[in-house]
């Protein structure tokens, strides 16, 4: 028996109740052939690792005598996929993230807030002053790099650091506390500043490095005025600047991390505090898709690329299990309803 199967959907319940055949009868296992797409495979290669997850935390209420009032088990979500439809997601709430295998970039700032910019550089001069006085920098093809730096100098950076609200998938709680429950497999890290060929230099110096290259990095014209969209922060030759060998072949993320050491990196970014937009051929009346940064200051952002794999990141969502509140009892009800009734 060959099956195509080729339907596909956006929902983890929908798309595990089109698994029917997972599993074969015994005696049977070598006559079904079923044939999908790469996508499709993956998909559902994913789901058997969250639901391996979930079968770990239900475990929890038997050997530890739990129910669950105690403690709420965690779904973890898949970009590009919902765990079930929308209205059945009003009670759960983000709880945590994780980040193995992935690569994580701030690419919205509050540029136009001074005390936020400021203190940004000066965790970022902190952190390079921390790690001079343990290693030199080396020169790469890039920028300078800083090798076997221990975890907690790279915590402290990123506790000092603020990172704009207007990050959907990455909030600084989520990250600090991926971070210390991953600490035991990120105790050493590689860290660069990365430098480019462009004649801007920073109004101030970076810690003992002193004053380096900035780079150009103009922001979204149709974003809110309240902060800077730039929608990209990172290149994927930038995380080559600690492998050891190049890509072969396909030139992705994927293949750019296979050369990569398996040791955390950190990517410092110098952005220059104007940063006027590249000059483009005008397109008609059609506005303009970047206008220049006009930051207070030059500003420091920063990327991180996890070792680990990929099938085992994205959010975790769990439901409240609070106690409810009196009035949303049997009993609060009833008390309502009389209350309303005296008063008619």
């Amino acid at each position: 028996m060959r099956v195509f199967f080729l339907r596909t959907s956006k929902q983890y319940d929908t798309l595990l109740q089109m698994g029917r055949w997972f599993g074969y009868r015994r005696g049977y296992e070598d006559l079904p052939r079923l044939w999908t797409t790469e996508d499709l495979a993956s998909k559902f290669r994913s789901l058997a690792v969250i639901e391996e997850e979930i079968r770990a935390d239900i475990s929890v209420y038997r050997d530890s005598h739990l129910t669950p009032r105690d403690f709420a088990v965690k779904v973890r979500s898949i970009p590009g996929m919902a765990i079930t439809a929308a209205t059945k997601m009003k009670h759960a709430f983000r709880t945590s993230m994780n980040f193995s295998g992935k690569h994580v970039q701030t690419i919205r700032f509050d540029h136009r807030d001074s005390e936020t910019v400021g203190s940004n550089w000066d965790a970022a001069s902190q952190l390079v002053d921390a790690m001079l006085r343990t290693t030199d920098a080396s020169v790469k093809d890039g920028g300078l790099l800083f090798s076997r730096i221990p975890f907690q100098m790279v915590r402290r950076f990123v506790a000092a650091s603020e990172i704009s609200e207007q990050h959907m998938d990455l909030k600084k709680p989520h990250l600090i506390s991926y971070l210390d429950e991953a600490e035991g497999n990120l105790r050493e890290w590689n860290v660069a500043v990365i430098q480019t060929n462009s004649t801007t230099v920073s109004s101030k110096p970076l810690g003992a490095l002193g004053e380096l290259r900035t780079m150009r990095r103009s922001r979204l014209s149709e974003a809110s005025p309240r902060y800077a969209d730039i929608k990209a922060l990172m290149s994927k030759g930038d995380i080559l600047i600690d492998a050891e060998k190049k890509p072969e072949g396909k030139e992705d993320w994927s293949s750019y991390k296979a050369c990569r050491p398996n040791v955390p990196l950190l990517l410092l970014y110098l952005i220059d505090a104007k940063s006027e937009p590249q000059e483009r051929k005008s397109t008609g009346n059609k506005p303009p898709s970047r206008v220049a940064l006009d930051a207070v200051s030059d500003i420091v952002g920063f990327g991180m690329v996890f070792p680990g794999h990929k099938d085992r990141s994205g959010g975790y969502f769990s439901v409240d299990i609070d106690a409810p509140a009196f009035e949303e009892t049997e009993e609060g009800e009833d008390q309502i309803e009389e209350v309303d009734g005296a008063d008619a």
